[in-house]
């Protein structure tokens, strides 16, 4: 089955008020961490537990750039109005890793409007091209984890979880089984592929 997707680092792009960063740091340039946890519990006097989600969580996303990179003359403006206007300025974040042989396809996405500066970042200077790093934190964000490895992985994966389920006969009172919902996502990526070939 043909690769549909591929992992390219200039692929990935982060935007701030919708205008793109440049001169990200070579190696590790964004990080991606949620501050607080998920799910949290509470203890009954039996002993249960019960969990509560929190589906609008925070996020610290840090960015690293080139210290030669214009861009960090744009978001050190943008930090010198945000000290001025305080918390009435929310900034919105964006970070999208692009599938670069799937059209129209996206791996990983991050987005929040809801983001402000953590702290100003340091400066080193030395004999070697050293970075500058941006620490935001965002609040109720976006965060869709896609892989970008061959289409059939996702495909055999959902079918092993479906398979687990249906051994516990929660699919099959919903009405799913594991060979429904393998044959309808092997004919979505049947589709992907016959497109994709139809380019060349």
């Amino acid at each position: 089955m043909a690769n549909l997707y591929s992992y390219v680092p200039s692929q990935v792009k982060v935007s701030v008020f919708g205008i793109d960063l440049v001169g990200l740091a070579k190696d590790s340039f964004i990080s991606i961490e949620r501050i607080d946890n998920l799910v949290s519990f509470r203890k009954a006097q039996d002993g249960s537990h019960t969990g509560f989600v929190d589906s609008y969580g925070s996020y610290r996303v840090t960015i690293t750039l080139s210290q030669v990179s214009e861009s960090n003359e744009f978001l050190h403006l943008i930090q010198k109005l945000y000290k001025v206007l305080g918390t009435n300025l929310r900034m919105s974040i964006s970070i999208r890793e692009t599938a670069s042989l799937a059209v129209g396809n996206q791996g990983t996405t991050f987005s929040a409007s809801d983001c402000f500066f953590e702290t100003e970042p340091s400066s080193e200077f030395g004999a070697e091209l050293g970075n500058r790093t941006w620490t935001f934190i965002c609040h109720d964000g976006n965060y869709e984890i896609r892989g970008t490895s061959e289409a059939s992985f996702v495909a055999e994966s959902l079918s092993t979880i479906m398979s687990l389920i249906g051994y516990m006969g929660v699919a099959e009172s919903m009405g799913f089984t594991a060979p429904k919902i393998m044959n309808m996502v092997q004919k979505g990526i049947d589709s992907a592929e016959t497109r994709l070939k139809n380019l060349f």
